[in-house]
């Protein structure tokens, strides 16, 4: 049996106040993205670059929206004088990225997502339907560039210079439900419809 110092017991008890405090004052916060559009499966030869990019862009406007309309005082322990939060920021080449999940807020998501494609069922290990890497590419989107290489100017010569992403890192995913259907549209060859339910909450510090 371990010996614990004082020290050690105060610490234990503050982690675990803390905890209850994230439990009963910090409320889980949901909402749903949407995406339409081309969803390549990504490699180490192709790391699809450009699409990762097009989906972030895409996403920073719906993003931004959900910021402005939800009470992130209730969440967020970084946040300005109108409630609204700070955000963990990175810049290359011009532009701002800022996650809207990140460790210095002690949280964390889990994600809900349907993927709707043209293959038909039996066809996910298909060059059409590879479903792993083409998820590879889309959980690559949600999260900050980690550096320049990973950064492509946005489609839209308009697009302001600041990219509101989902996640700091996708690490901080911890629940992931994928549901896979057959589009009974005719969806153009290697696009998808998705609908990616977030549920964000403060992190278990006993994970």
């Amino acid at each position: 049996m371990e010996d614990h110092t004082v020290e050690d017991h105060d610490e234990i008890q503050l982690l675990a106040g803390w905890r209850k405090r994230l439990e009963l004052e910090r409320d889980n916060v949901k909402f749903r993205l949407r995406y339409d559009g081309p969803l390549p499966s990504a490699s180490r030869r192709d790391t699809r670059c450009k699409e990762k990019n097009q989906i972030r862009w895409r996403l920073h406007h719906q993003l931004a929206t959900v910021v402005t309309q939800v009470d992130f005082s209730r969440v967020f322990t970084h946040t300005d004088k109108s409630g609204l939060p700070t955000f963990v920021n990175k810049r290359f080449k011009g532009y701002g990225f800022m996650a809207l999940i990140s460790t210095a807020d002690v949280l964390v998501c889990d994600l809900s997502i349907q993927l709707e494609r043209r293959d038909f069922v039996g066809g996910i290990l298909k060059p059409e339907g590879d479903l792993d890497n083409r998820l590879k590419t889309l959980l690559d989107a949600l999260r900050l560039p980690q550096d320049e290489n990973e950064v492509m100017p946005p489609d839209d010569p308009a697009q302001k210079k600041n990219c509101l992403c989902l996640l700091e890192d996708d690490s901080l995913i911890t629940g992931l439900n994928i549901q896979a259907i057959t589009s009974l549209e005719d969806l153009p060859k290697g696009n998808v419809r998705l609908s990616i339910d977030v549920e964000l909450k403060a992190h278990d510090l006993q994970g």
